[in-house]
């Protein structure tokens, strides 16, 4: 829902990089350029943008500050800070996010998740699963510009989303999950379950293990 402010599919390039100031603070940065591409196998929208955030390593959190300008049809802005944080107590991590489009609106969502590790029970399973708990929610700009069309799945009035689901790493790199979620608006309310395989790949420009 919040995440369809971001553009999600780019063909372009990007640069990013590290600055450690000294042990307490690293500084991440990172640029991109996407071209308009439209065809049967790649769909991109022009833009260009970056990202720079602060790494506190000693206390495990990250905040950081995003722009994002779209290049062609309205050519908007969208700005985000976002905040990254892990319980050095307990195996938690919460994330969140504000992202802010004056053009097709506004929203944040945060969310924890909490790797099953310590459960005293069903270990071998346990152990590489983590459940997840997540709420966001939207604001419409007061004139919304393109009333009755889809946006790509942006909601077109002010909704409310809450959901819980659990992940289960079958191997490092494949991840299934499953969530149920419940959303209110004044469209109606609505279930949304999701079932979902994520399969993390890549592919090293040069060198690698012999």
């Amino acid at each position: 829902m919040v995440t369809g402010l971001e553009m999600s599919d780019s063909n372009g390039g990007m640069v990013r990089g590290v600055i450690p100031i000294g042990t307490a603070l690293n500084v991440n940065y990172a640029a991109f350029f996407s071209a308009s591409t439209n065809n049967s196998w790649v769909g991109a929208t022009r833009a260009a943008g970056g990202r720079v955030s602060f790494f506190f390593p000693k206390a495990r959190l990250e905040i950081g500050t995003s722009f994002q300008r779209k290049l062609q049809d309205d050519h908007v802005n969208s700005y985000g800070v976002d905040l990254t944080w892990q319980s050095t107590k307990l195996p938690l991590d919460v994330r969140g996010e504000i992202v802010r489009n004056h053009f097709t609106g506004s929203g944040y969502w945060i969310e924890g998740a909490y790797r099953m590790r310590r459960a005293p029970f069903w270990k071998p399973f346990m152990r590489k699963s983590q459940a997840e708990l997540r709420f966001e929610q939207f604001f419409t700009p007061p004139d919304m510009p393109m009333s009755g069309v889809d946006m790509e799945g942006i909601p077109e009035v002010n909704t409310q989303r809450f959901s819980g689901g659990w992940s289960y790493w079958i191997r490092p790199d494949v991840r299934a999950n499953v969530s149920y979620g419940r959303e209110f608006s004044a469209d109606g309310n609505h279930n949304i379950w999701t079932v979902g395989i994520t399969y993390r790949f890549a592919f090293p420009l040069a060198g690698g293990s012999k």
